[in-house]
């Protein structure tokens, strides 16, 4: 992991700091949020021999790091990787993919961001989420959608976390990991910014973006 700081005005120094934990390797995704007085990111890998999603935690904008928590267990089938969360109401919901071939998408919440319930499968087949929670209070996210034809890039949409609604924005016919990474904003209520990476069928690839009303 590297955390490199700048502002809006200036291009990212090509100078980055290289964070390591003793006995973890892992790699970032997600989006870096503020909790309390500490700059929370979304993480996975391997952290002294427990392999899950895990949060780390900066009190000083990133100039230290340590390990906040781990969100599944040791020993926890499929092991999880890709994660994002987002805060609903007064509980964190974390959205992870299954690193085996099933490539289920599970769920998780915590009220504190150190305790994590056990994590529930649901019925989206993919990898890659990107979730933010919306002005009406319903949670969406992006994600490579597997449940096609060809790889794509679809919309999640719930409101009780257990049924969800999608929305297939694009399918690519490059190779499966050469596409499908996606973020969104919500500019208006209830209108979605996405942008997304796709290829071809020679895998040459490309950015796209649309706007989705939902």
């Amino acid at each position: 992991m590297y955390i490199s700081s700048f502002s809006k005005r200036e291009l990212p120094p090509k100078i980055r700091k290289p964070i390591h934990f003793e006995g973890a390797n892992f790699a970032v995704f997600g989006h870096i949020f503020r909790y309390k007085n500490e700059l929370i990111a979304t993480s996975y890998g391997n952290f002294n021999g427990i392999e899950s999603p895990a949060l780390l935690a900066s009190s000083d904008l990133g100039e230290s790091w340590r390990i906040k928590s781990l969100i599944t267990p040791q020993g926890h089938l499929p092991t999880l990787n890709e994660t994002t969360v987002t805060r609903k109401g007064d509980e964190f919901v974390a959205v992870m993919r299954s690193l085996e071939p099933s490539y289920d998408l599970y769920l998780s919440k915590s009220k504190n961001l150190i305790d994590w319930a056990m994590p529930v499968k649901i019925s989206i087949f993919g990898h890659a989420p990107m979730a933010r929670t919306l002005s009406c209070g319903k949670i969406a996210f992006v994600f490579r959608d597997l449940g096609l034809e060809y790889p794509g890039v679809s919309i999640a949409l719930g409101s009780d976390l257990e049924h969800w609604e999608t929305f297939n924005i694009c399918q690519y016919t490059g190779g499966l990991y050469n596409g499908g990474y996606a973020d969104f904003i919500e500019i208006d209520p209830g209108v979605l910014f996405v942008v997304y990476y796709v290829s071809d069928v020679n895998n040459e690839p490309w950015i796209e973006a649309c706007t989705v009303e939902i």
